[in-house]
C-alpha cells in the first residue's frame, strides 16, 4: 500500500473568542496544529498542543476511493449516483403536496351554530351536498331563534 507523506487538515472552529481557523499538519512522525486568523492571516503554532508525536513511520492517513477506473478520472462519491433518483422523489413529493393542497374538495365549518331540527325535534341535515358544493335551503326556525323564514 502506498502512504502519502504528509496530509493537511484544514476546518473552521468556534471559540470564545470567536472563529479560528485551524490547520492540522501530519507527517511521518507526528502531527503538527497551528492557528490561524479566519482571513488567512497571523500562522502560528498552537501552543502546548502544537506538536504530538505519534511514531508511526508513515502518514497515519489512508485514501478511500469508493468507486475509481482505471484513467483516474471520473470518481464519484457516494452521495453522487444518488442525487437524480432524490430529486425525482422530491419532485413527486412536491407535485403531490400541490395536488393536495389545490385540487381537493374545500372544507368549511362554523362554530356556535345550532343545527335544525324538524317538528319532532330531531337534527336535519342543514345542507345537501351535490359534487363538493353546498346547496342551499330553505332557513328553518330553531328554537329560540328569530328567523325570518327567508332562504340562506
Amino acid at each position: 500500500m502506498k502512504w502519502p507523506i504528509f496530509a493537511v487538515e484544514d476546518r473552521l472552529e468556534n471559540t470564545a473568542k470567536g472563529q479560528r481557523r485551524v490547520v492540522r499538519v501530519y507527517d511521518d512522525q507526528a502531527r503538527y496544529t497551528l492557528t490561524v486568523k479566519p482571513d488567512g492571516t497571523g500562522l502560528r503554532l498552537d501552543g502546548d498542543n502544537a506538536v504530538m508525536q505519534h511514531n508511526l513511520g508513515v502518514c497515519p492517513v489512508v485514501r478511500f476511493v469508493n468507486t475509481d477506473d482505471l484513467d483516474g478520472d471520473g470518481v464519484l462519491g457516494e452521495v453522487a449516483p444518488l442525487i437524480d433518483a432524490q430529486d425525482k422523489l422530491n419532485m413527486t413529493t412536491f407535485n403531490l403536496l400541490m395536488a393536495q393542497q389545490y385540487a381537493a374538495f374545500r372544507q368549511r365549518w362554523v362554530t356556535g351554530m345550532a343545527p335544525p331540527v324538524d317538528e319532532q325535534g330531531n337534527p336535519m341535515e342543514p345542507f345537501r351536498s351535490a359534487g363538493g358544493r353546498p346547496v342551499r335551503r330553505p332557513r328553518t326556525r330553531t328554537p329560540g331563534s328569530a328567523s325570518s323564514g327567508r332562504p340562506i
